[in-house]
């Protein structure tokens, strides 16, 4: 039984490995639009960077924000935010956190906070203001906030929903959370044969970075 355990294991990880490449090789050859800048409020915008092969130009990569509220104020006045200096508090679930004047975030891939400052700085240098993508979700926050999210300067939004609102053309309902109050902790929810997420059956991420719709 155990010798049939690791062939079967085996087996899934070659056909993982082999999903990975078939499905990444493909976005990228689709993708036309490559200096872009993905803001996000988790870790899906280095997740979307790594599946296409390109340089993080974005600081908001291997980190959450303390709250929806946190990332609200962040992304409503970017270049604020970016131009001060992170300040390191008490440790957050053992992680390094850092704040941005009102802003609490959390570096949950670093270990240390002079390690976590260090690739923030660097990326943050290279965000490129004329072509920003901005991702955010329904957690916990208020139908103001998601009109509000409307408002901001950018290139392409979307905004990952549990119900259809569809008086915003950038909102973008998950199936996988239908019918719930908002949508769940989705970058904890990867399947671990195909590497994607909940989102990935509605959201074409390739689509919407050419174009800036969804």
């Amino acid at each position: 039984m155990a010798f049939i355990g690791k062939i079967k294991g085996k087996c899934e990880s070659i056909y993982t490995q082999n999903y990975i490449k078939h499905f990444n090789n493909n976005a990228r050859k689709k993708l036309t639009n490559k200096d872009f800048s993905i803001i996000a409020p988790n870790c899906i915008g280095g997740v979307l960077y790594h599946r296409l092969g390109l340089e993080f130009k974005s600081p908001t990569v291997n980190l959450f924000f303390g709250s929806n509220k946190d990332y609200m104020r962040f992304i409503s006045n970017l270049k604020h935010y970016l131009s001060l200096d992170l300040k390191f508090i008490e440790r957050e679930r053992n992680y390094p956190t850092g704040m941005l004047d009102d802003v609490k975030i959390v570096f949950n891939h670093y270990k240390t906070e002079e390690q976590a400052e260090e690739k923030w700085n660097q990326r943050k240098q290279r965000v490129n203001y004329d072509n920003l993508f901005i991702i955010m979700d329904d957690r916990y926050v208020s139908y103001d906030d998601i009109k509000k999210f409307g408002e901001i300067p950018c290139k392409g939004r979307v905004c990952f929903s549990a119900k259809a609102y569809p008086e915003f053309n950038y909102v973008l309902p998950i199936k996988k959370y239908a019918g719930e109050e908002r949508v769940g902790i989705y970058m904890l929810e990867k399947n671990m044969l195909t590497y994607k997420y909940p989102f990935d059956d509605d959201f074409d991420f390739v689509n919407w970075l050419n174009t800036g719709k969804i």
